[in-house]
């Protein structure tokens, strides 16, 4: 994981593969912990790739309220 920015509001890092919303969502904790700041109970990520290689550009924020959340955590966006 190489981290791009991170702050309160957003968290932009590289990671090897993301696949599965339980690993991103541990990624993005973790860069929000070392950076002190508070991880955030929901949130919105998005994934962008390049080319064959299997790293990923993802930047996440702090999901907005909704009136009924379905499932998971993690909303992706690829």
């Amino acid at each position: 994981m190489t981290l791009a920015a991170v702050s309160a509001d957003v968290v932009a890092l590289i990671i090897d593969g993301a696949d599965d919303a339980a690993g991103l969502r541990g990624a993005v904790c973790s860069a929000l912990t070392e950076a002190g700041c508070e991880p955030w109970r929901h949130m919105e990520a998005e994934i962008f790739t390049y080319g064959p290689g299997p790293e990923a550009l993802v930047i996440a924020r702090p999901a907005p309220p909704v009136l009924r959340r379905t499932g998971g955590r993690v909303r992706l966006k690829r």
